[in-house]
């Protein structure tokens, strides 16, 4: 096999991260699924080659400031949204949550604030009123008493909320380290089911939090919302051109085919890479 010597980069927000993807910085990001609808709507090779969840694991609270003042998703006509920057997926989250509910998203105003420490803060702060917060993340909230308006991950809305993508010019370039990457990704997913302790560990790092009981559910919606198959959802990518199309007219001519590329996967599953990973992680 092809030895991996990986850099791990934390970038916040999925537009600047597809940035860095395109500019050549990275050679693979974790990424939504519109961040890349939008890139490929302005003529980037960006695909999305691996799945890795479809579903939208977010709670939408208020802050403090609104407690018992709202309490669903209706109430936030005329309020304060708080997102982390425009095309994000945290835009995306509360548009399709107010359209699911009737609400225009013209009858909010979206604030652009960052990570989702800097919402909570603004929301504390009463410089914002609500925003979409993702789990384990949301109990945070929950426990300062921030009220709850919305669990999003209940609505059944189609979406790709993690792929992981790739630029084809880099891929064609580097095939054997694009599949050394692809292997390493899903070996890294079957390992994280199977060892709970080592998944909440990386957790407390990333989310900067050592509670036990934000750990336990970031564990468990590792186990319920990742994409077992590794594919996108092909609804949530067509959810995903027709949110991002509303905004920008050159994403309207955009197929599901042209955001997603199986063909690395399907070579994993093809030499028989994936069978033997459900095998060893059993």
């Amino acid at each position: 096999g092809t030895r991996l010597d990986a850099t791990v980069v934390l970038v916040r927000g999925g537009s600047t991260m597809m940035k860095a993807l395109v500019a050549g910085e990275v050679a693979a990001a974790f990424i939504g699924g519109t961040p890349v609808v939008l890139a490929r709507s302005a003529g980037s090779d960006a695909k999305i080659v691996l799945g890795l969840s479809n579903a939208l694991v977010y709670q939408i609270v208020a802050g403090p400031h609104l407690q018992g003042k709202v309490s669903r998703i209706e109430d936030l006509r005329g309020k304060r949204v708080a997102i982390s920057t425009r095309g994000a997926e945290s835009e995306s989250v509360m548009k399709l949550a107010l359209q699911k509910h009737k609400v225009n998203p013209r009858e909010v105003t979206f604030l652009q604030i960052g990570e989702s420490g800097e919402r909570l803060a603004a929301l504390k702060a009463g410089a914002a009123d609500a925003t979409p917060l993702p789990s384990p993340q949301h109990l945070r909230a929950i426990k300062d008493g921030y009220p709850v308006l919305m669990d999003v991950s209940k609505e059944q809305i189609d979406w790709i909320h993690t792929g992981v993508a790739m630029k084809e010019s880099w891929v064609r370039q580097q095939p054997k380290l694009a599949e050394a990457l692809m292997k390493a990704f899903v070996e890294a997913t079957y390992y994280g089911w199977a060892n709970k302790a080592f998944t909440k560990k990386v957790l407390a790092k990333y989310i900067k939090s050592e509670d036990e009981e934000v750990l336990e559910q970031g564990y468990r919606d590792y186990l319920e919302y990742q994409a077992k198959d590794f594919r996108p959802s092909p609804a949530g990518v067509q959810a995903a051109i027709e949110e991002m199309a509303e905004a920008n007219p050159q994403a309207k001519n955009l197929k599901p085919q042209d955001i997603v590329d199986p063909s690395l996967l399907e070579q994993l599953e093809r030499s028989g890479f994936i069978a033997e990973m459900k095998k060893r992680y059993a």
